[in-house]
C-alpha cells in the first residue's frame, strides 16, 4: 500500500513540474513575442523616418530660405 502511494505521489509531483515548465515556456513565449513585435514597430518607425528624411530635410531648408530671404530683405 505504502508503494503504491509512493508512486503515486512522484506520479503527481512529475506532472505538476511538467505543468510549471510548460507554463513557464508558454510565458517566456509570449514576453518574447511581446519583444519582438516591439522591436518590429520601433524598426518600422525608423524606417519611416529615414525614407521622409531627405524630404523633412528639404522642407526645413525651404523654410530657413525663406527666413533668410526675409532678414535680408528687411535690412536693405
Amino acid at each position: 500500500m505504502d508503494l503504491i502511494k509512493i508512486k503515486e505521489e512522484k506520479r503527481v509531483q512529475s506532472q505538476y513540474i511538467r505543468v510549471e515548465e510548460e507554463k513557464s515556456a508558454r510565458k517566456a513565449t509570449k514576453y518574447d513575442t511581446k519583444d519582438y513585435k516591439k522591436r518590429a514597430a520601433s524598426l518600422r518607425e525608423q524606417f519611416v523616418v529615414v525614407q521622409f528624411e531627405p524630404e523633412i530635410q528639404e522642407e526645413e531648408q525651404k523654410q530657413l530660405r525663406g527666413q533668410y530671404f526675409e532678414i535680408k530683405e528687411e535690412k536693405t
